[in-house]
């Protein structure tokens, strides 16, 4: 499975990279898992990639999250309309998330879920694909925030029932810590704003115990949003993740927008490891500026 997610993009075996900011070299053990990418990124697409299209109710649209399991591609993000391989006279209606083969770009017809509002993060696997973002209602039914879909048919599973999850939901991952048995974790912007799930029930299982508080201000400048989790990386080995957002706390613990867990087969803890200068202020009041740690990579 491949992923990327807006704002970041690109991979480091060494270091942890965080928008905003320059690379951190982290301890030893982030080199072990190393990855070598055989060339650089092209700023042209490949042809036949499907295109947005700008619509009256979505004058711009765009893709916030997007995930590749087998030989399908998943894309989600605010968009109703898209073409195929810059063929206008080929449009598809599609409803904030879309699939098409990875190899020629041809759209799905059978995977048409339809949302009601914005998708932030998806997360493909063989057999699924979790889906997070700012909906209610997906395929006419109720489902807060996330939802676990077919991945052929884009129909709902109704077995995942996500009770505890509401609110944005800006990241998705299904994570084997430590190499132990899977867990899906998600961030968002209510409770403790980090839980790790059950991916075949949604159920709470209780792997991961957080208290995600006290929103960014300097002064009478908050950042927008409320505290909130916007994106979290897992590193290669499976044994710890780091995390961004708008949050000054976790766990008791000043943590202000970065933190990091060690993740244990059971049991996941704070870990001591910590830049203070994270607290330092940003050079802006801009509401979305302050907390400015948008996004992080390993």
């Amino acid at each position: 499975m491949v992923k990327w997610k807006s704002p970041v993009s690109g991979r480091a075996s060494a270091v942890m990279l965080v928008t905003g900011l320059a690379a951190l070299t982290l301890p030893t053990w982030a080199a072990a898992s190393e990855y070598v990418h055989p060339t650089t990124v092209k700023t042209v697409a490949v042809a036949g990639t499907p295109s947005l299209v700008a619509t009256t109710a979505i004058p711009h649209p765009h893709v916030d999250s997007i995930s590749v399991a087998g030989n399908t591609t998943y894309a989600g993000g605010l968009f109703n309309r898209l073409i195929s391989g810059g063929d206008s006279s080929s449009t598809y209606a599609r409803t904030n998330l879309v699939a098409f083969n990875t190899t020629t770009g041809a759209v799905s017809g059978k995977f048409k879920p339809v949302f009601n509002d914005q998708v932030w993060a998806v997360e493909a696997t063989s057999t699924a694909v979790y889906v997070g973002g700012e909906f209610t209602r997906v395929n006419g039914t109720p489902r807060p925030a996330l939802v676990k879909l077919d991945p052929s048919t884009g129909a709902i599973d109704p077995v995942f029932k996500p009770v505890a999850i509401q609110g944005r939901v800006r990241d998705v991952e299904v994570v084997r810590p430590a190499g132990g048995v899977p867990h899906l974790f998600v961030a968002n912007n209510r409770g403790n704003r980090l839980y790790s799930l059950d991916p075949t029930t949604g159920a709470n299982d209780n792997y991961l115990k957080m208290s995600v508080t006290t929103p960014v201000c300097y002064g009478t400048a908050c950042s927008w949003g409320g505290v909130s989790i916007y994106d979290f990386a897992i590193d290669p080995a499976g044994r710890h993740l780091v995390a961004v957002g708008n949050f000054k706390s976790v766990n008791g613990q000043a943590r202000v927008k970065f933190f990091m867990l060690d993740l244990a087969l059971n049991t996941a803890k704070l870990s001591p490891w910590y830049y203070p200068g994270f607290a330092k202020k940003c050079a802006t009041d801009h509401p979305r500026r302050i907390a400015n740690l948008q996004g992080v990579d390993w």
